[in-house]
């Protein structure tokens, strides 16, 4: 995104949807969600169900996942919001809701330690 600023609106909304995909791939792979809450379907508990696309199939490990994560995307993009620059002020948001949906794929305690700085950061920018 930095070398060339004149795409960086595509780049975002391009990484935006790819961090739906993931997410929407990630929940049908590894749901969270409690034994009480499932609802059966023609007879098979929703952890019996195969996979609806073929990227939750040939999703690796969730350890795998946050190691890419949190050494190659999330840094990048908590400076990015960070940045104090006012003429990135618009590109900030889209940026921090696609770092809090990476952020969510992460473990509760890696996300607890990381999603203050952004939500800190999208406090600044509306204010």
């Amino acid at each position: 995104m930095t070398s060339k600023p004149e795409v960086e609106r595509n780049m975002i909304r391009l990484l935006g949807r790819m961090t739906d995909a993931l997410s929407i791939a990630f929940t049908q792979r590894n749901p969270r969600t409690n034994p009480e809450d499932t609802i059966e379907v023609d007879g098979e508990s929703p952890s019996e169900q195969p996979a609806k696309c073929r990227l939750a199939l040939t999703l690796p490990t969730p350890e795998k996942i946050s190691t890419e994560l949190t050494t190659h995307f999330l840094p990048f993009l908590t400076q990015f919001v960070h940045h104090k620059d006012e003429a990135q002020m618009s590109l900030r948001l889209p940026v921090a809701v696609t770092s809090i949906k990476l952020l969510k794929l992460l473990s509760e305690e890696d996300m607890a330690i990381r999603l203050p700085a952004v939500l800190l950061d999208v406090c600044y920018v509306l204010r």
